[in-house]
């Protein structure tokens, strides 16, 4: 049995410019749709404003982009031990929101590669713990964490209904 190589693109991982952060939220909401058929209407409307609005920044945090040429191929806010609060993680770890891949970016290996340029930031900001969560209905994500060498460490409160897991990286 033989394997297709997957194809070989030149991506450039870099934080955002302001000018950029609407069109990547606009892209991070494509790349969460596939929770709709387990939304309602409302829920789906809701979950898709605060995907919009976290990765356009409003609260706080570095959007970090993979580019394909000068297309936004994904994105993923970083947030350094300390600098945003966030209910599910202790204040002096490192974590990241929203990492988005959207349907046409996938299988580039993109969401391991924004992933480890978030652990890069972290380390280099001191930070001896990243966190992040999922949902369950994100297969994908949760194999690229796990292999990664991220573990369960607690289940989230319910966010629109769907079952979220914290996972802990030590450094």
């Amino acid at each position: 049995m033989t394997t297709e190589p997957k194809p070989n693109f030149d991506i450039e991982l870099r934080a955002a410019l302001p000018c950029e952060r609407q069109r990547a939220a606009t892209l991070a909401v494509a790349a969460f749709q596939q929770l709709q058929a387990d939304l309602g209407g409302s829920d789906w409307a809701a979950m898709a404003e605060s995907i919009r609005a976290t990765t356009a920044l409003e609260g706080g945090g570095e959007l970090v982009l993979a580019l394909r040429g000068a297309s936004i191929a994904g994105s993923v806010i970083y947030c350094r031990p300390g600098s945003v609060r966030h209910p599910l993680f202790p204040a002096d770890w490192a974590y990241f929101r929203a990492l988005a891949v959207p349907p046409e970016s996938r299988g580039l290996d993109l969401g391991r590669r924004l992933a480890e340029a978030c652990l890069t930031r972290a380390k280099g900001d001191g930070a001896l713990v990243f966190g992040l969560h999922t949902a369950d209905e994100m297969p994908a994500a949760r194999r690229i964490y796990a292999g990664l060498g991220f573990r369960v460490t607690a289940e989230a409160p319910p966010y629109f209904g769907l079952r979220y897991r914290v996972y802990r990286l030590d450094l």
